[in-house]
């Protein structure tokens, strides 16, 4: 089945990572590692598709990219995928902001007992 990846307006952009060469000591070690960054709208996302009973999918895109030593890594995109072409991704919750907080009291009343009724004996 072809994977499609239909996001509504608003859907957090991207993310990203790296793949870096690796010093390898022996053939069983990886030729590239690296990390990839998941935003929380993506993670919930994942964890509502396995919620629903889907594979939980992320597709990823590299770029042949040499730092200033010449050196070679890949720069990394990533972004969640849905599996059935009728789906599509829903725009993650905005976060609900917190209720303003409650006004602050009132002044207590001022005292005034100084007989100012203009009787002054």
């Amino acid at each position: 089945m072809q994977k499609t990846n239909k996001k509504p307006k608003g859907y957090p952009q991207k993310t990203g990572g790296g793949l870096w060469a690796q010093d390898k000591t022996n053939q069983n070690q990886p030729d590239y590692k690296g990390r990839i960054e998941v935003t929380r709208e993506q993670m919930s996302q994942l964890v509502q598709m396995g919620k629903n009973g889907e594979e939980p999918c992320i597709q990823i895109a590299a770029w042949t990219k040499q730092d200033n030593g010449g050196k070679v890594w890949f720069s990394l995109g990533a972004d969640v995928y849905v599996n059935d072409a009728s789906a599509t991704i829903q725009a993650p919750a905005p976060a609900v902001a917190a209720p303003p907080p409650p006004p602050p009291p009132p002044p207590p009343p001022s005292f005034d007992d100084f007989g100012d009724d203009g009787d002054f004996s």
